[in-house]
């Protein structure tokens, strides 16, 4: 869905970030659930990776997991930070004790400036070849 709507639109990246409630390895949750399993079975890997926290972002009285993460174009993926989770604060939703800890990156689109190839020209023409041969035979004999 994502792949085509980004190209309907005419988009050059697409970032979804939320609460999937899909738990799976890959992203690090301690469990797989079945949105986790079909998520990662029907996600384009050559279009989409997930980028997730280390850190556990949701908490409740039966334990944590890792569902909150982004879904992002991979041509957008080398342009962000390691996603973080902001401990300090919990959103008391979806728990009846504690909820979900906010996740947050950084998405950086400045491209590099453009170098100039450097090319080095020689001059073949006016080598000394014997001298650079007899240069090359002496390197030889002191590595050996």
């Amino acid at each position: 869905f994502a792949l085509q709507k980004s190209k309907d639109l005419k988009a050059k990246g697409v970032i979804l970030m939320g609460d999937f409630n899909a738990r799976s390895h890959v992203w690090g949750d301690t469990i797989e659930n079945k949105y986790g399993k079909d998520l990662f079975h029907n996600l384009k890997l050559e279009d989409f990776s997930i980028v997730h926290s280390e850190q556990p972002t949701f908490f409740s009285p039966n334990g944590s997991s890792n569902i909150d993460f982004m879904i992002v174009s991979n041509n957008l993926v080398d342009h962000l930070e390691e996603l973080q989770t902001d401990n300090s604060a919990i959103l008391f939703s979806g728990a009846p004790i504690m909820g979900h800890v906010p996740i947050h990156n950084k998405l950086d689109l400045k491209l590099p400036k453009p170098t100039a190839a450097l090319v080095t020209k020689y001059d073949v023409q006016s080598v000394d070849w014997i001298k650079w041969g007899e240069t090359v035979d002496q390197k030889i004999i002191e590595c050996s």
